[in-house]
């Protein structure tokens, strides 16, 4: 009998199913005993009974061990319960059961009420001669039974295949699809040991390891170590099934054990093994190695599934992650542009006005002859339209240095000459304030810098200083250098600035504008200027400053 049922029973991996005789003759009884014995015997727990009551006790006591019950032969007359009247109970609660009903004075009404509530499978006569027909009989209800066993394995294994291929495709996670595949191996195939060995940092594809008598995601080192490098090596080359029956030459103290490579295509790497294992040797059957391949490759499928949605997820992630960035930005951009709008519009709009006001004072016939007057007033629209140009041009200048599209042309020279320069043209400030601008400008220093730009701040930082200092104050322009850069420092001993601004001096408009010492207005725009310019050559500013006592900058030019 080629049956993997029966396979199973002979190797130990199933219970022997019941084979009951029952009779109320002893001779009878203990003859059909020995024919199953010789028969069926390694196949059944043989077992008999002399009355119907005491079977049905058998029956329910197999049952509830989760036994089956293969075979019934009963004898319809005998003390207390009849024949039919036990196999209609039999047949209740272990309808899948061969009967046979054994006749001597039966009549025809019981065996007929046998066949219809009970399905009799035959019935026999107890004087029968024919031992080989009754064997015969015996044999192929044996076979019948465990036919009808395999059909109905074969169809629950169908039907568990196609239900964890569903569970499988709707895993929507590596720990899911883990705990899947290990929940319904115990279906298809029995183990002592099963579990998941995850290999070098594929920790990470599970939220938590699970921990179950038998069933395991294992994360331990160790346990990869107990793999000879060998086994590896040909699961990573041959990226199927293998068992001990297909590399023997391994040494391993399970005595059967089948390996499953599971693999991250999208990089060809092995990712983590699936690991099954029994102390018994050629325990698993060619069936349940089917069963397992059908039930891995439904896995494979599921796990480039679940591969392609989390890196589909990532980069929706990633995506919106961008676009929520980018609309912050442009919410910024958008409230930085209205807030641009007011401002230019207050510090346009009051010079525009105040000159709109002299020019009609200078039109006015009455003023004419003043020249005194008429030179006030031209002198004052001069410096108003001045301080638009100014502002109109720092606004434009700002606007280039944030968008990057003015360009820096470094050229290298002597940043000592350069300021030397810009010393010159501070002078008449100096004069006209009263401030003293000192130097210590004797170190001669090169550096790679674009002078047109480092001139708007150095210029805008200067401007500040005399803007800030009262008369008899001083301001002073310094030169060094350390192994990497340029150090330009600035100082005055002006009116300071207030230790809640230094934060946010370099921002736009981010200060409150304040007056000059001598009524001197600013654009608010100088300091974002010159910071931006100094990034541009790669370097940046340091401030110091006390209220009352004066401001120190320190710009920083990269020396190579």
């Amino acid at each position: 009998m080629e049956n993997p049922i029966i396979q199973d029973i002979l190797n130990g991996k199933k219970p022997k199913p019941l084979a009951l005789i029952v009779d109320d003759e002893k001779i009878i009884l203990d003859s059909f005993a020995d024919l199953l014995r010789n028969t069926i015997g390694k196949f059944y727990n043989i077992y008999t009974a002399s009355s119907g009551e005491e079977a049905l006790d058998i029956v329910k006591s197999f049952l509830q061990q989760n036994r089956e019950v293969g075979l019934i032969i009963s004898d319809q007359l005998m003390p207390g319960m009849k024949g039919d009247d036990f196999l209609i109970e039999t047949h209740k609660i272990a309808p899948n059961a061969i009967k046979i009903m054994l006749t001597g004075q039966a009549e025809g009404i019981n065996v007929g009420k046998a066949l219809n509530y009970a399905n009799l499978y035959r019935y026999l006569h107890k004087t029968a001669n024919d031992q080989l027909d009754i064997q015969r009989t015996i044999e192929e209800a044996s076979k019948a039974y465990f036919n009808h066993l395999i059909i109905n394995y074969q169809q629950n294994t169908l039907k568990s295949l196609n239900e964890t291929s569903l569970k499988l495709s709707a895993a929507k996670n590596y720990e899911t699809l883990f705990r899947i595949l290990l929940d319904n191996i115990p279906i298809f195939l029995q183990f002592q040991a099963c579990k998941i060995i995850l290999i070098q940092n594929t920790q990470q594809l599970l939220a938590a390891e699970r921990n179950q008598e038998t069933v395991i995601i294992h994360t331990t080192p160790l346990e990869l170590n107990l793999l000879p490098s060998e086994l590896l090596t040909i699961l990573e080359n041959e990226k199927k099934i293998l068992t001990n029956q297909q590399v023997t030459s391994l040494a391993l103290s399970a005595k059967s054990w089948i390996a499953y490579p599971i693999f991250d295509n999208s990089e060809n790497m092995l990712r983590a093994i699936l690991w099954i294992e029994h102390s018994s040797p050629n325990y698993y059957s060619l069936d349940e190695l089917q069963n397992l391949l059908t039930l891995t490759a439904q896995f494979s499928i599921a796990y480039e599934n679940v591969s392609f949605i989390s890196t589909l997820e990532e980069k929706i992630q990633i995506r919106t992650q961008h676009l929520t960035e980018t609309l912050e930005q442009l919410m910024a951009v958008n409230s930085h542009k209205d807030k641009m709008i007011q401002i230019v519009s207050h510090d346009v709009r009051s010079p525009i006005s105040g000159v709109a006001e002299l020019a009609g004072l200078l039109m006015n016939p009455a003023n004419a002859e003043d020249k005194e007057k008429v030179m006030r007033y031209a002198k004052l629209i001069n410096q108003e339209a001045n301080n638009v140009v100014k502002f109109v041009s720092d606004i434009l200048d700002l606007s280039k240095l944030e968008s990057g599209t003015i360009l820096v042309n470094k050229e290298i020279a002597s940043i000592t000459t350069f300021l030397k320069e810009m010393v010159l043209r501070f002078e008449p400030q100096s004069i006209a304030k009263q401030i003293a601008l000192e130097t210590s400008l004797h170190e001669e220093i090169k550096c790679a810098f674009d002078s047109s730009k480092l001139q708007m701040a150095v210029s805008n930082i200067l401007s500040n200083a005399f803007k800030f200092t009262p008369k008899g104050g001083k301001v002073f322009i310094g030169l060094n250098h350390d192994n990497h850069f340029a150090k330009i420092t600035i100082s005055d001993t002006g009116i300071g600035i207030p230790r809640e601004d230094l934060p946010k001096i370099f921002e736009k408009f981010a200060v409150k504008q304040r007056k000059g010492t001598s009524g001197e207005k600013g654009t608010g725009l100088g300091l974002s200027i010159a910071w931006q310019v100094v990034q541009l050559h790669g370097g940046t500013i340091e401030v110091h400053s006390e209220v009352g006592k004066g401001t120190s900058f320190i710009i920083y030019i990269p020396l190579n």
